[in-house]
């Protein structure tokens, strides 16, 4: 449509596919690889859980659709943080194309970042802005550093419902009937399903258009104003049973956001002049950030909003413009938080969203929605002054080119997670006896994979990571991580009730494994704990005990078809040999990784050597870990370092110290991985090194 006046479907659905194609173009390789990675094993892997909840939990039992296997047995898990029940809902026709978790969070912030690119050219049309403009604009803004930041992660992809909202209300405007008022609220309810963050953000620039709507409306004020509620009332009666489960669990755990932590997570002016390292057509910049607040809308946005001053003499792109600016107003506004008293004011208006926002920052996506209105405003202008049609057409393709070159991201997406390891596969087979605990207790990003890998079962998990925590999981935690463990957690343990404990011995930092592994197996000598199943995991060790005491007489299932077996001796000769580590992280310890170099792409074993030598001798290679498991080497050997001695005197005798060790490929070993070499001098302090490479077959 364009002014009002309705298009044929066709043209609409022409520009979703044009939309559709860009937003490929732009994430790729990502729609290349939906299936086999995802942007992160933490943030990215948490929401794929969440939407794979949400799958699971529509098609089983839709009731408790709030009550995930997180943070168990705690109550409204889905309600700890942004339920993303939209996405899921949609993620469930992609789940029986036969994608898995990963596949379908991909594949939704590709179609989610298309249909956002074609519902801000939706609105430009509908405020006057010619077609091809209208996608220009949409395009030069919707791909920026904001949704750089946020390709691959899911919760703010449906950002093209602000549009959305704004186009259902000047349908309103037009129509002033209550059929356009129920469309209008259910518009809001709808993307209130998808992010609550986003129909807050949406209130605003909602509320500043229709205010001087009403003025205008002296003479049939009473009827506009009773069809405008009657909008707010079907969204009201649609967001209530998001609501409830969100306010309740804040009620019941107790759980607030300060300002402080708001204040934190706000932009502050220089953001809007700050890219991400992924965007290499604006390396000019002078700040970079990889979180939300890389807020620069893009340069090609820019200069084509500031043409938009052009349209302004044409009283038809006049609206068009003015809506834009009033976007990108309240969207800067509110991005600096509580450093306004704009965002103050609405904190106090309305507390339960705006006081539980965290990331202000976000409000930039209201901006990104502005930008392309202005963009789309600037590219009518330029259209306007060439009159040919062949000139037209190579203009437009110019100012696409142009605005690709802007907005290009270079993102590898070559994190492959680990969705089946062998003890999952035990879980899912397994009479657990009730919630199962996984060691380490992170209660942080760490434990994201933990809930991935959990949708191979959904079994209630103690692990979670969430916007919030409980304060009863914090405890447990910080019990656990005690050295030496109080034989009392145990009694905690049982209370809670936990019927199985799993220990990823790979994933225990080198102090905690030895308190952890010696409390358990006192447990296992007590008769309270089960004797322990061992099963591989990718060059490590996972345990799997149960809980007597909540079991009952309940045996474990049998383990050798999931490849793990009963191996109590194994446990204990774990626990007795592994060396306790308590010296301080010490930078001062000389210490190099030689091979492989930064950022190499390694093929076959990989073969990590260099040297750690200080004035009391060689130092002793503690630990090698990849993204933070610990790996045993296939062999490791010590080696003379007369270089090191000839440039380094003091250090003396370097006969042995260098260091070679050969790690074998394994599968699911193949992509990007962070290489943590751990070294322990004979004083007892460690040095870390550590460095991205790429690991092929």
């Amino acid at each position: 449509m364009n002014g009002g006046r309705r298009e044929a479907p066709a043209t609409a659905l022409a520009d979703l596919g044009a939309c559709l194609v860009a937003a490929v173009a732009w994430s790729w390789p990502l729609a290349a690889r939906l299936d086999r990675t995802l942007r992160d094993g933490y943030d990215a892997a948490m929401q794929a859980w969440t939407l794979a909840w949400v799958r699971h939990a529509l098609t089983t039992a839709p009731l408790s659709l709030f009550q995930a296997n997180a943070f168990a047995p705690a109550r409204d898990v889905l309600a700890f943080s942004e339920p993303l029940v939209g996405y899921g809902v949609l993620s469930l026709p992609l789940s029986l194309l036969g994608l898995g978790p990963a596949g379908c969070m991909n594949a939704l912030c590709v179609l989610l970042l298309g249909g956002a690119a074609w519902a801000t050219a939706r609105l430009a049309r509908d405020l006057g802005a010619q077609r091809a403009a209208a996608l220009a604009g949409a395009f030069a803004a919707t791909f920026g550093a904001l949704t750089t930041v946020q390709l691959g992660f899911v919760s703010f992809t449906a950002f093209g419902g602000i549009p959305l909202v704004l186009l259902a209300w000047r349908r309103f405007e037009r129509e002033r009937t209550y059929r356009a008022a129920s469309l209008l609220g259910l518009s809001l309810a709808a993307l209130a399903w998808f992010s609550l963050h986003l129909f807050a953000f949406t209130l605003v620039p909602l509320a500043a258009l229709a205010a001087p709507a009403l003025v205008r409306e002296r003479r049939a004020f009473g009827r506009f104003a009773a069809r405008a509620l009657a909008g707010a009332a079907v969204a009201a009666l649609l967001v209530l049973p998001l609501a409830v489960p969100l306010l309740r669990v804040r009620r019941v755990e107790g759980f607030t956001r300060d300002r402080v932590e708001t204040a934190e997570y706000s932009a502050s002016p220089s953001s809007w002049l700050a890219t991400t390292d992924e965007n290499p057509g604006q390396r000019f910049l002078p700040f970079r950030n990889g979180s939300e607040r890389a807020l620069y809308p893009g340069t090609a946005a820019i200069a084509l909003a500031i043409l938009s001053l052009v349209a302004l003499r044409t009283p038809g792109l006049r609206p068009l413009v003015g809506t834009g600016a009033l976007l990108v107003a309240i969207g800067f506004l509110g991005s600096l938080g509580p450093a306004t008293p704009f965002f103050l004011a609405l904190a106090d208006l309305v507390p339960p969203l705006y006081g539980g926002i965290r990331a202000a920052a976000r409000f930039a996506f209201v901006s990104v929605v502005g930008f392309g209105l202005l963009a789309a405003a600037g590219a009518t202008a330029l259209a306007r002054i060439a009159r040919e049609p062949r000139t037209r057409c190579a203009g437009f393709a110019l100012l696409l080119a142009t605005i690709a070159a802007d907005v290009r991201q270079a993102l590898p997406f070559d994190f492959r997670p680990e969705t089946t390891p062998p003890v999952e596969r035990f879980l899912k087979a397994a009479e657990t006896g009730g919630p199962i605990l996984h060691l380490p207790l992170n209660l942080a990003a760490p434990d994201a994979r933990i809930l991935l890998a959990s949708t191979l079962h959904f079994k209630p998990v103690v692990n979670g990571t969430s916007s919030y925590i409980p304060r009863r999981h914090v405890d447990l935690a910080e019990a656990l991580w005690r050295s030496p463990i109080d034989p009392g957690t145990l009694d905690r343990i049982e209370r809670w009730p936990v019927g199985t404990i799993v220990v990823h011995e790979h994933a225990l930092p080198m102090p905690s494994v030895s308190p952890t592994l010696r409390f358990l197996e006192r447990a296992v000598a007590q008769g309270r704990l089960t004797a322990p199943l061992r099963f591989p995991h990718q060059g490590g060790t996972d345990w799997v005990l149960g809980v007597t005491g909540v079991r009952g007489g309940a045996p474990m299932s049998p383990s050798a078809p999931f490849g793990g077996r009963e191996d109590l001796e194994g446990f204990r000769e774990r626990a007795a040999s592994f060396p306790e580590v308590s010296g301080a992280e010490d930078a001062a310890i000389p210490a190099s990784i030689d091979g492989p170099a930064e950022g190499e792409t390694v093929r076959g074993d990989l073969v990590v050597r260099g040297w750690s030598q200080d004035a009391l001798g060689s130092c002793q290679l503690l630990e090698v870990l990849l993204d933070g498991d610990r790996r045993e080497a296939g062999r490791t050997i010590r080696t003379a370092r007369p270089d090191v001695a000839a440039a380094i005197p003091r250090l003396g005798d370097c006969s042995r110290a260098g260091y070679e060790t050969v790690l074998p490929f394994l599968p699911g070993d193949e992509g990007r991985h962070e290489l943590r070499v751990v070294f322990r001098s004979a004083g007892g302090a460690v040095r870390t090194l550590s460095r991205p490479i790429t690991w092929l077959p």
